[in-house]
């Protein structure tokens, strides 16, 4: 059984809204037949693991400092660059 592991930049659980909703289900559903490791970045809180089904775990890891200075910056030129931010300082 293969490893997957999936990227991105806020936590998927728990599903509250609409991008969270698309990556979570997708990746459960990858978890049928692969074991699924998803890294997500939390803000303020600490690290934790959620073994959210048998074969689907999420690693919520707090983003650094640098991380979320350089976040702030783009969003101070340009509105809704939190994507355009993790693309770049992932």
């Amino acid at each position: 059984m293969s490893k997957i592991v999936v990227t991105n930049f806020y936590p998927v659980h728990p599903v509250e809204h609409g991008g969270q909703r698309r990556i979570f289900f997708l990746s459960r559903e990858l978890s049928c037949d692969h074991h699924v490791t998803m890294v997500t970045l939390v803000r303020g809180r600490p690290m934790r693991y959620l073994q959210i089904a048998p074969r689907f775990v999420e690693a919520q890891v707090p983003a650094e400092q640098a991380y979320n200075d350089f976040e702030r910056t783009l969003h101070n030129d340009v509105p809704m660059t939190a994507d355009v931010a993790f693309a770049m300082k992932w």
